[in-house]
Formats: structure tokens, C-alpha cells, sequence
């Protein structure tokens, strides 16, 4: 099971914020880039782009509900990915 794997079942699970968790799946993802490399974006060699989007996109809104509802995508592509058994 690859590192990130277990982060992403945690986000999933709700047993801590998406956004924690998804902090720690984006520093794996860029320790790893050089062993993972990304084919067209960052964080697809390990199978984690939109996670890495979802992430990102909390810097580029202000109001509290815009984060809850990249929360919610970020906690349903965790669930995606484990249901998928990928990552």
C-alpha cells in the first residue's frame, strides 16, 4: 500500500479534516515527485492530481463556505480513491 494510501483512508474516513489530511498527501506527493514523477500534472504519478487541486484551490477563495464545499470534494475524491483501491 503505497504511503499516501493511508492518508487518503483517513481524509476518508473523517478521522481528521480533509484539509489536514490532504496537507500531509501534498508533502508525500512532492517528496515523492522524483520517484513518482508527474506525467501531465503534478501528483499523477502517484495517482493524486485532484487532490492536489482541491488543495491548492483553498488559497484562491475567502468565504468560509467556499472552504467547507473544496472540504467536501477533497473528503469524496478520498473516498473515490479508496472505493477505487488506487493511489
Amino acid at each position: 500500500m503505497p504511503v499516501a494510501f493511508s492518508d487518503i483512508i483517513i481524509v476518508s474516513s473523517g478521522s481528521v479534516t480533509p484539509r489536514t489530511g490532504a496537507e500531509e498527501i501534498v508533502r508525500l506527493a512532492t517528496e515523492l515527485s522524483d520517484v513518482l514523477p508527474a506525467l501531465e500534472y503534478a501528483g499523477d504519478g502517484l495517482g493524486v492530481a485532484k487532490l492536489l487541486g482541491l488543495y491548492y484551490s483553498h488559497d484562491d477563495v475567502s468565504p468560509e463556505d467556499e472552504h467547507r464545499e473544496i472540504d467536501d470534494e477533497l473528503k469524496a475524491e478520498c473516498q473515490r480513491i479508496v472505493a477505487q483501491g488506487t493511489a
